[in-house]
C-alpha cells in the first residue's frame, strides 16, 4: 500500500482496488475499519450480538473468496448490503427451522388411544399438552435425540455421546 493514514470513509475505493489486486493488508484494513460500523448496523436487526459478529465474519469470508471476480462500484454500500442480506437469510433460515421444530412437536408426538370416550379424550389432550410443554423445554440437542430415537434414524450411543459433548 502506498498511502499512510488512510481514512476508510474517503479512501475505501483505494483499499478495495488494492484488495482486488491481492493485497491482504488492504483487506485487513477494510475489515478493521468497517467492523465497528457493520456491528452497530447489524445490532439494529434485533438479533443476538454473537450472530451479528458471525454474520460480519461470513460477509468478509465471502468477500475474500470472491475477490478475483468482484465488480463493485462503491465498497461502503456494497458491504452494508451484503451484511443486511446475510442477516436476513440467517433470520429466514432460523424462522424456517423454528417452524419445522414446532410442526415436528405438533405432528410427531401425537398420542393415540383406542377408546373414544370424553374422559379419555380429555386425558389425552392434557397428556399431549404436558408432553409438548416438556419437549419445548429441552435443548435442541435433546430434541434431536428424541427425534432420532423415535424415527430410528442413524441412532447409536456414539452419536448421542458426540451430541452432548459438542
Amino acid at each position: 500500500m502506498s498511502r499512510e493514514n488512510i481514512n476508510i470513509l474517503t479512501d475505501a475505493d483505494f483499499l478495495l482496488e488494492n484488495f482486488i489486486k491481492g493485497d491482504p493488508d488492504s483487506f485487513e484494513k477494510i475489515y478493521k475499519s468497517f467492523y465497528p460500523y457493520l456491528y452497530n448496523y447489524g445490532c439494529q436487526f434485533g438479533i443476538d450480538k454473537s450472530d451479528v459478529d458471525d454474520s460480519i465474519q461470513e460477509v468478509f469470508l465471502d468477500l475474500w473468496d470472491s475477490r478475483n471476480h468482484l465488480n463493485i462500484n462503491a465498497l461502503k454500500p456494497y458491504i452494508f448490503r451484503c451484511l443486511r442480506n446475510k442477516i436476513s437469510r440467517n433470520i429466514f433460515r432460523s424462522l424456517n427451522e423454528k417452524k419445522k421444530e414446532e410442526k415436528y412437536i405438533r405432528e410427531e408426538f401425537k398420542i393415540y388411544y383406542s377408546s373414544g370416550t370424553e374422559e379419555v379424550e380429555q386425558n389425552r389432550s392434557d397428556l399431549e399438552r404436558r408432553v409438548v410443554d416438556q419437549i419445548e423445554q429441552l435443548s435442541p440437542k435433546q430434541r434431536e435425540i428424541i427425534f432420532l430415537i423415535k424415527n430410528d434414524t442413524c441412532f447409536h450411543v456414539t452419536y448421542v455421546t458426540w451430541l452432548f459433548k459438542a
